[in-house]
């Protein structure tokens, strides 16, 4: 392999759409025809990563490996990504193995059918970020062992399926207006949250397995919140909760801090299996309930 340390604020790579691709044939082939730019090399003890800077750009890590120094916190700007998407549409980003990174991912401002697929994410703050942004699809990645496996800050209208996230802190992480996303034939398994939602809503949770959490399958918070030191409002509300498979974990579902001073619009809790938890819903919430666990015929309960 190629071992490459760069200095502190240095973009080790740049993708574009000129004759060769940026700096991209430094460590792989570039196909200016497709945009499809391939790795040929794995890079160890990165200060920084990728940066794609065209729209319509493919990056194939085929396989390879791009790995950062693990010093997380002490690169500027903070944080340091594995690759960096701002205000890119029609992006696709597979086959990498991603890991020691502040955030293993970062996409901002992004919109319109990016995709990222059959990546691994491992030994990240933060697997990977979506953050304000749009209309983007997340299938089919490995995402284990980071503090937050995948996070949607502010970003919407995307779809997340058939990845497996394992061992990580918080599973999937939805936050601050993460509205209208699916999370659909995800296996969820033996993070310490499987799906934590902070003031999200009208989110769908479909068909994911949600299994061995070591605090709750699903953490749902919303209401007067403090983060840090900072004060937040707002619900957590009209999400759908949907022919999961949840088992094994502390708390099924838990809700906390939910409904207050007023009552958000309720949840719907239909057609799941709850197994083997210590309690399948735990509700912390002051005397509110935010949720239905029965909808009419013919769906019903649980």
């Amino acid at each position: 392999f190629l071992f490459l340390g760069f200095a502190n604020g240095v973009m080790a790579y740049s993708i574009r759409d000129d004759a060769t691709g940026g700096d991209f044939t430094l460590i792989g082939t570039w196909d200016s025809a497709t945009k499809i730019c391939t790795m040929s090399m794995d890079l160890y003890g990165l200060s920084y990563g990728i940066n794609i800077e065209s729209d319509g750009i493919t990056l194939d890590g085929n396989g390879h490996t791009l790995a950062g120094d693990g010093n997380y916190y002490s690169h500027y700007p903070w944080p340091y990504a594995g690759i960096r998407v701002y205000g890119r549409s029609n992006v696709i980003i597979r086959n990498l193995v991603i890991r020691d990174f502040g955030f293993g991912i970062h996409m901002t401002g992004v919109w319109n059918n990016n995709l990222i697929e059959n990546n691994t994410f491992s030994s990240n703050l933060k697997g990977m970020v979506l953050q304000e942004s749009g209309f983007n699809t997340v299938r089919n990645n490995k995402v284990t062992n980071n503090v937050e496996g995948i996070e949607c800050y502010n970003c919407y209208l995307s779809e997340f399926n058939n990845n497996f996230l394992y061992q990580n802190k918080w599973g999937f992480y939805t936050t601050f207006l993460g509205n209208d996303n699916t999370y659909k034939n995800n296996k969820i398994e033996s993070n310490d949250i499987g799906m934590f939602q902070l003031l999200s809503s009208r989110n769908a949770i479909e068909g994911n397995i949600v299994s061995n959490n070591r605090f709750a399958g699903v953490a749902i918070y919303d209401g007067n919140f403090r983060y840090g030191n900072a004060g937040t409002s707002g619900s957590s509300g009209r999400n759908k909760i949907f022919q999961n498979e949840i088992k094994n974990n502390v708390y099924g579902i838990s809700f906390s801090r939910t409904g207050v001073g007023s009552a958000p619009p309720m949840n719907e809790i239909y057609s799941n299996n709850f197994i083997g938890n210590s309690q399948q819903i735990s509700n912390s919430s002051w005397g509110f309930s935010n949720f239905s666990l029965n909808l009419d015929r013919p769906v019903g309960g649980n």
